[in-house]
């Protein structure tokens, strides 16, 4: 029974790092995607 008191605490760390690790890069996905088109509108906006 006192393993399973020490080995939940680990497993729930991780899996929480895993889901925050995964979420994480979802923002930084949508950042860049936006960054990207911010990037693009600012090229067709300035006339050449």
């Amino acid at each position: 029974m006192w393993m399973l008191i020490l080995v939940l605490p680990v497993f729930l760390g991780l899996l929480a790092m895993g889901l925050y690790g995964a979420w994480n890069n979802r923002q930084a996905e949508k950042y860049n995607e936006w960054k990207k088109q911010q990037e693009e509108q600012e090229k067709n906006s300035v006339p050449a």
